[in-house]
């Protein structure tokens, strides 16, 4: 079976990504996965361009490869400790956020309260020179 143009580019890329060669997606990063629309992406396409319907025989190698991936993943103590890290790291970020949520909420809550007493203020003032000048 001859390749067409189209899925040699996807096999390539492909290719890039299994070596960790790649050129447009990172597979450093903690969240990166083998999926069609990676695949599509390393090749300088957009998402959804890798279809089943399409390229069976690359979509069952992406798979099988996302699947031992993910299997030699959860077997590494290494991999583990960094999950528990990037894990203990996202909660500390979220009380944190929270808390400077719950902060800026109070400053908003006293920044109204001073715009209506000088509001208040300011028309009491206003009222008081009419008065004056009765």
């Amino acid at each position: 079976m001859t390749e067409l143009r189209g899925e040699a580019l996807y096999w390539e890329a492909f290719e890039r990504l299994k070596s960790g060669k790649a050129q447009i997606i990172d597979t450093n990063s903690p969240s990166f996965k083998f999926t069609k629309d990676n695949v599509a992406i390393e090749a300088g396409k957009k998402k959804g361009f890798v279809k089943q319907e399409r390229y069976p025989d690359l979509c069952d190698s992406i798979e099988n490869t996302e699947n031992t991936r993910c299997s030699a993943a959860s077997r590494d103590p290494e991999n583990s400790d960094s999950i528990k890290l990037i894990t203990s790291q996202k909660k500390k970020a979220n009380a944190r956020y929270s808390k400077l949520k719950a902060e800026h909420d109070l400053c908003l809550e006293k920044m109204m309260n001073l715009l209506r007493e000088n509001f208040e203020l300011r028309r009491e003032l206003q009222e008081l020179k009419k008065s004056s000048m009765q």
